[in-house]
């Protein structure tokens, strides 16, 4: 549901504020996605 909202906004406009709390959240689980791979070690490519 929200990626078909998302996908009607234009790009380079802005974010209708309904979708706020939304797009924060995405933004939120992102990050933390991001930490939580510079915490694990290396792969190895052997």
């Amino acid at each position: 549901e929200l990626l078909a909202l998302l996908m009607q906004i234009d790009l380079d406009s802005h974010i209708p504020p309904q979708l706020y709390i939304a797009v924060a959240e995405l933004l939120a689980w992102l990050y933390q996605l991001e930490q939580l791979d510079k915490s694990l070690p290396p792969k190895s490519t052997v």
